[in-house]
């Protein structure tokens, strides 16, 4: 019986790594046989990585509330890099529901956030306020972030759009892959000592596997939405994720909406309705 158990784990093993073989082998042909592809992936690629960087900047010098009322401003821009790029028509009408959204986005996640912030100082004795903040420069970041979201949200779909024979899944694929090369090039520039002593995936417990699990399947949604819709509607539809999440809340972690929510996710709703 022992006997049977191992050579139905050896065949088993010998699959899996044939599979992987052929996998990897696959994905190079992709590489090498759309060079001019991968490259207008690359350059998505990239300017993902560039906008997640500058956003993190952006949170390191900006307070909650200012970050989150200029960060709306990739809504808009979106927009007008859909005219730029895609050559969409928008109406006076679509003008005022994009504002309403950015406005009453701005105003939900105000609202979650400062909750939280005050959560968390009547719970800490230790809050460092000493630290350097250059309020020019994070204005100057999450601007530069909304810009590069506008526009990388529209050269997705415009990609997307474009190469309808080609195989959604293998575009995903070539896109981050390229993702993974240059994250992980930015991960050992700034960790590398750390990783080399304690391993990478060093703090790796259930909860921070699962949420790598649903940003690796929001990755897929966002690029569906892009490939089947527009880039708008995906900005309709996270605000209006974040006005769930937000009600979700007030029953998980005991948050107590105030008229200033009320009114932002009014704002959202009705943008949402009046754009359709």
């Amino acid at each position: 019986m022992e006997i049977l158990h191992s050579k139905t784990r050896k065949t088993t093993t010998k699959k899996a790594h044939r599979n992987l073989k052929q996998l990897g082998s696959f994905l190079v042909q992709s590489f090498l046989m759309n060079p001019l592809d991968t490259l207008k992936l690359s350059v998505a690629s990239v300017l993902y990585v560039i906008q997640n960087n500058l956003v993190y900047i952006a949170m390191t010098h900006l307070e909650s509330t200012t970050f989150q009322v200029s960060n709306q401003l990739k809504i808009i821009s979106t927009a007008i890099f859909s005219i730029a790029l895609l050559k969409k028509q928008l109406t006076r009408r679509k003008w005022i529901c994009l504002v309403f959204l950015s406005v009453g986005v701005a105003m939900v996640q105000i609202d979650s956030h400062t909750s939280v912030q005050a959560s968390i100082l009547r719970n800490s004795d230790n809050v460092d306020s000493k630290k350097e903040h250059s309020t020019l420069l994070g204005l100057g970041a999450v601007l530069a972030s909304s810009l590069v979201s506008g526009f990388a949200g529209v050269y997705m779909e415009k990609i997307f759009k474009q190469q309808r024979r080609k195989s959604f899944w293998l575009a995903n694929a070539q896109l981050y892959t390229i993702g993974i090369v240059l994250g992980l090039v930015g991960v050992f520039y700034q960790d590398g000592p750390q990783i080399a002593e304690m391993g990478f995936f060093h703090g790796y417990d259930f909860v921070v596997c699962l949420v790598v699990l649903f940003a690796s399947a929001g990755g897929i949604i966002v690029s569906l939405v892009l490939k089947y819709a527009s880039c708008i509607t995906k900005g309709f539809a996270t605000s209006c994720a974040i006005v769930l999440s937000s009600v979700v809340s007030v029953y998980v972690f005991d948050f107590v909406p105030s008229m200033q929510f009320i009114v932002g996710a009014a704002s959202v709703i009705s943008a949402v309705l009046m754009y359709s």
